[in-house]
This record gives C-alpha cells, structure tokens and sequence, in this order.
C-alpha cells in the first residue's frame, strides 16, 4: 500500500458488506469494521487527517434481518445515502429503475435531529452509460 499522499483525500470502497454477513460475520462486528475503517481515514490524526471518504454498499433484502440492521446502521453513520430499486410497477424498456439520494446534514451528530435532503430520479442503463432524468419525463412517458 503506498502512503497517502497529504494534497489528495482517500477514498476506501467496500463493494458489498452483505458478503460478510452471509460468511457467518455477526451485524455487531461488520459495524465494527466499518467503524474502524471510518475512524482510520476520517479522523483528525487518522490516515487522511480528517479528508478521508468511505463508500459501502449493502445489499438489503426485506427477509434478511441481519442485512436490514446493517443498512440501518450505516445510514445512521452516512452523509449520503443512494438507493437504487427496480421499478414497482414492473418491466419497463424505456426506465430500468429509480435512484433516491439522501443528504444528512454532517454537522448534526444525531439522524433524529439531522437535516435531510432527499432527490428522487428514474434510471436507464445503456451499455456504458447510465441516464437519470425526473420521474415522469422518460421517452415512454412523453
């Protein structure tokens, strides 16, 4: 591993944190990880000063208990938050699913009293692109 270089922020990208969880790992102790991974970049005196960035992904199902309080979790601890669904209404060819962005206000300490900003988008993939637009403004719709 090379050592950080001081003008540029780290950034540590767990690709999905559900592996460990189905590996047996407890909900407790992939926080705990997760915890330490935060602490090591984002902490003043940490490995990036304070300018370090974490990115996790979860994959959450609705029968998976231990899935559903590592999500928890993590949203508790994330300044932004992005969840993608396909559609509910079905197959579409023309909107492949919908994006939600959440923004916790990092200021507040605390999800109960934070400031949250939320952007709701549609979603197309193409081969090597992916198009956002608003809900309601795909080809199908117009």
């Amino acid at each position: 591993m090379k050592e950080p270089n001081p003008d540029r922020p780290v950034c540590l990208v767990i690709d999905d944190l559900s592996v460990l969880l189905s590996l047996g790992v407890g909900v407790r102790e992939v926080g705990g990880f997760v915890h330490y991974c935060r602490e090591m970049l984002c902490s003043p005196g940490g490995l990036c000063e304070g300018e370090g960035y974490l990115v996790a992904k979860v994959f959450s199902t609705s029968d998976c208990e231990g899935e559903e309080l590592l999500r928890t979790h993590l949203l508790h601890h994330a300044h932004l938050s992005l969840r993608v669904e396909g559609l509910r209404t079905g197959y579409s060819k023309d909107v492949h699913g919908e994006l939600t962005a959440e923004w916790r206000c990092p200021e507040q300490d605390s999800v109960e009293h934070s400031r949250t900003t939320a952007k709701h988008t549609q979603f197309k993939v193409s081969d090597r692109t992916v198009q956002l637009f608003a809900k309601g403004t795909s080809k199908a719709v117009l």
